[in-house]
């Protein structure tokens, strides 16, 4: 019973601290647009406010927010699911996040996590459009 205290010291305790920090952070954030434009090459902007069927996204956290998977609801019915990291273009404000397929596309969380920016590049013939949603967010309890 004396080896105890020392397989515990050398052996257990490393393995705990190693497991430890990956294990404790996950958080999934909820996300509801309220605002939605559209803007073309001039910046000439259309908005939204009455967004219908309700567009979500979850946004689930994992390693100090350096990785995230970013599922898209509209109406209650999951439409896409995608994995992002942390984009280099991120801020002191916010955590913005890029898609690995599609790195223009952008979803940027405020430090805070309660409000969120989703800015996807939209090819419209030859002319590239700028889609954005704003809205806001909350911790989903587990």
């Amino acid at each position: 019973m004396d080896k105890f205290p020392d397989i515990f010291l050398w052996f257990v305790l490393p393995l705990l601290l190693l497991i430890l920090p990956t294990a404790v952070y996950a958080a999934t954030v909820r996300c509801t647009t309220e605002l939605s434009r559209i803007c073309d090459p001039s910046q000439a902007c259309t908005s939204n406010t009455t967004i219908l069927p309700a567009i979500e996204y979850f946004i689930e956290l994992r390693n100090e927010q350096a990785t995230a998977t970013i599922a898209k609801k509209v109406g209650g019915k999951r439409m896409a699911n995608w994995k992002a990291n942390v984009a280099s273009d991120a801020d002191s404000t916010g955590q913005a996040y890029s898609m690995q397929t599609s790195p223009d596309n952008t979803f940027t969380l405020s430090r805070s996590l309660n409000t969120f920016s989703y800015t996807v590049l939209v090819q419209v013939g030859n002319v590239r459009w700028e889609r954005r949603e704003l809205g806001t967010c909350s911790l989903e309890t587990p």
